[in-house]
Order: C-alpha cells, then sequence, then structure tokens
C-alpha cells in the first residue's frame, strides 16, 4: 500500500468520527429538550437577563414603633391606629357522621310542629277595643262575645230572641203532653185513608181501642170496606198480631179467617204507611216534641201555628199546627212536603188536648188522613177487650 493509500484511508477516519461526534451531541441535545432541559441558545438569552428579586411579605404581628426622630414623618392615625395581630387558622372539623345530621333535622321538625303553648287562664286579659268592622249585634239579635277580666274565658250570651209563632206551638204541644200523660186508655171513632206505592187507598171506618199500659191495640171494621175484619195485637216478646178477616179482604178464604202475623210482615205494611205499633195518638205528641226542641235548638225552623181552624168533620174549631218537612227528609217526600194536626179544642170534650186529625200532604196531594171522632176518655179497657181468643170463637 503506499503513502498516498494510507493518508487517504486516515483522512476518512478521521471525517467519520467528527460527524459520528456531531450526530451525538445532535441527538443528546434533543433528549435534553424533551427531557424540560432549556437549549443552549435559550440558555444564554435567560442567563442575560437580570433576575428580580422576590418582595418580602410584611409581617404586621412584627410591625416596630417608629424611633423618636421618625415621630415626626409617621401620620398620627398611623400611631393611634392598634396593630392587626394575624389570627391563627380554625382547625377544620372532621365531618359529622350521617346518623347525626339526619337526628338533628328531625329534632327541629318536631319543634316546629309543636303547638303554641297555651295562655295561662290566671294570667290577667286586658280588654281590647271592639274592631270597626263588627256589625252591631243587639241590632241582630245574634252572640254577643267578650272578653272577662282575670279569668281569660270568653263566653257567649244569646240575645233572647221572641218567636210568636214557636210560643203558640209550644203552648198547645204542653197541653197536649199534660192529657196524654195522665191518659190510661182511650176508645174512639176512626177513619182511616192513605196513598200507599203511588195508589190510593179506599177510606176505612173502624171502632179504635188503646190501652198504654201493657200497650194494646184493638180496631173492628165497620164500614163499607173491609167490614168485620178484627184485629188485635198486645205488646209482648215475640207477640204476633191476630187478625180475622173481613169482608173482600181475601177471596180464597173469606171473610172470618183466623190468622196470625209478625207486626212487621209484608202483609201488615202493604195496608197501611205505619205499623201497628205507631198507631197511638200519643206518638204525634212526642214527634211534636221532637220538632220544637230541634226548633228551640237551631236546628230546625218548620213549625208554624195556624190557630183555630174550622174542619168539617167537627163542630167546634181545632187548633192548628203545621210542620214543614224538607225534601230528603221523608223517603216517602222526595221533593218535600207538609204535616198538619189538628187538636181538640172544646175544654168539654173528652178529648180535649189531644191530636184528633193529622193530615200527610205533597202540595195538593194528601198522603195521609187520620181523623179521630166519638172519643171516651177513660174507656175502662181490660185484658178481654184484647184477648185473642175471642177471635178464634168466631171462625
Amino acid at each position: 500500500m503506499t503513502v498516498r493509500t494510507l493518508a487517504a484511508v486516515s483522512i476518512s477516519i478521521g471525517l467519520f468520527g467528527a460527524v459520528a461526534g456531531c450526530v451525538r451531541n445532535q441527538a443528546k441535545s434533543e433528549n435534553d429538550r424533551y427531557r424540560g432541559t432549556i437549549p443552549a441558545s435559550r440558555a444564554k438569552d435567560l442567563a442575560a437577563k437580570p433576575k428580580p428579586e422576590p418582595k418580602a411579605a410584611p409581617d404586621v404581628a412584627t410591625i416596630t414603633p417608629p424611633s423618636p426622630d421618625e415621630k415626626s414623618v409617621v401620620p398620627a392615625e398611623f400611631l393611634s391606629t392598634p396593630v392587626a395581630v394575624a389570627e391563627p387558622a380554625a382547625t377544620a372539623q372532621p365531618p359529622r357522621p350521617v346518623r347525626e345530621r339526619m337526628q338533628d333535622r328531625r329534632e327541629e321538625r318536631q319543634e316546629q310542629r309543636k303547638p303554641d303553648p297555651k295562655p295561662d287562664p290566671k294570667a290577667e286579659v286586658k280588654p281590647t277595643l271592639p274592631s270597626p268592622f263588627v256589625k252591631d249585634k243587639k241590632a241582630e239579635g245574634g252572640l254577643i262575645e267578650f272578653a272577662t277580666p282575670g279569668e281569660g274565658k270568653t263566653e257567649s250570651t244569646a240575645a233572647p230572641a221572641k218567636n210568636p209563632e214557636l210560643d203558640a206551638v209550644k203552648k198547645t204541644y204542653l197541653l197536649a203532653r199534660q192529657k196524654w200523660d195522665s191518659l190510661v186508655d182511650y176508645e174512639a171513632k176512626l177513619v182511616r185513608k192513605e196513598i200507599i206505592s203511588n195508589r190510593e187507598q179506599p177510606a176505612e171506618e173502624m171502632i179504635f181501642k188503646f190501652r198504654k199500659e201493657p200497650y194494646s191495640v184493638y180496631t173492628k171494621n165497620i164500614g163499607a170496606v173491609g167490614r168485620g175484619r178484627e184485629i188485635i195485637y198486645v205488646q209482648a216478646s215475640g207477640a204476633k198480631v191476630h187478625i180475622l178477616t173481613g169482608e173482600g179482604d181475601n177471596r180464597l178464604v173469606g171473610a172470618g179467617f183466623y190468622t196470625q202475623m209478625a207486626p212487621d210482615d209484608r202483609m201488615m205494611t202493604s195496608k197501611s204507611r205505619h205499623k201497628i205499633t205507631e198507631g197511638a195518638v200519643g206518638r204525634t205528641v212526642d214527634l211534636l216534641g221532637k220538632a220544637i226542641a230541634a226548633a228551640e235548638s237551631g236546628k230546625y225552623n218548620g213549625l208554624k201555628a195556624l190557630g183555630k181552624v174550622t174542619r168539617r168533620e167537627y163542630s167546634d174549631p181545632v187548633e192548628g199546627i203545621e210542620a214543614t218537612i224538607q225534601p230528603g227528609q221523608d223517603s216517602d217526600l222526595p221533593k218535600g212536603g207538609k204535616r198538619e194536626v189538628y187538636f181538640d179544642a172544646n175544654a168539654k170534650s173528652p178529648s180535649y188536648g189531644l191530636p184528633v186529625l193529622i193530615r200527610l200532604l205533597e202540595g195538593d196531594r194528601e198522603l195521609e188522613y187520620y181523623c179521630f171522632t166519638q172519643f171516651k176518655v177513660p174507656a175502662h179497657l181490660t185484658d178481654a177487650d184484647f184477648d185473642p181468643a175471642k177471635l178464634q170463637k168466631k171462625r
């Protein structure tokens, strides 16, 4: 190998080493850039700029008062201003358990639901002026409410309301009550006419006997309808109604057939709007007393005194009372109606003071008509008058 060749090889090796070194330096620079290092070119620029010095935070807790020489240049407001001292930060409290927080909320709700405490009844109540919006209670006859000092109570006083109509009704009722309470038995002639199931029944004429103790009823038809029919009932446990059929009652058995039925049997109730246990005039007196009590309490305002009324059934005028029946109050009167009761007003009559005529009206339509005449009071009735055996002998 010649000298020229060796020289060429050496030069080539040297060039190769220089190139490899450059490549290594460039790769190292790239790696340093990706690792967050600042390139050399940028580092030189930053090194040339002076870094700002950090400002020290003022320590208010360590401010020293000015020296005597500096008081002349320090404002007087600064000298009188108290020095603020930084308080240590409050330590954070750990969160409370969920159960305790829910319990606290429940207790708060219970406290809110508690009613306001009642005022002490012994505490003195200061009188208050009346409201300007309150109407004149005396003119209206209404309730007057006031507070009594020292007692803390609210009282109501009702202004006495005079009702001439009700007073007249009460006068008639008190006489009827007195007569009925003193009555032992009676006998009368009864004319009965009713509308049952929207069908008008023919008028029945009968002899009616009643005894108060024990409750006993005897009837005998003497008119054209059901002539000869007799009914006896003596109230007792499991007592039956004893019946002797009359003319036209039953085509199969004819008149004079004896039978027994329960007081609430359908055959009994189909012949009358009332049961045999409701047949005495005393029931009318009891119902009138209840109506008066309801009127006095303000629950009913349908009583009216009719005064002396002349009726074709009686030779003397009778005392009349009218009671209004509101719609829905009676199942048989869906549209309402009225009941008229007439009392014997003749002081010389044996039935003086007792109800002798009862009418139930739906408009102009008469649903009930019960008329008692020819009273015998007292009737001196005995057990023989209410003995069912006499009906069995007639069959």
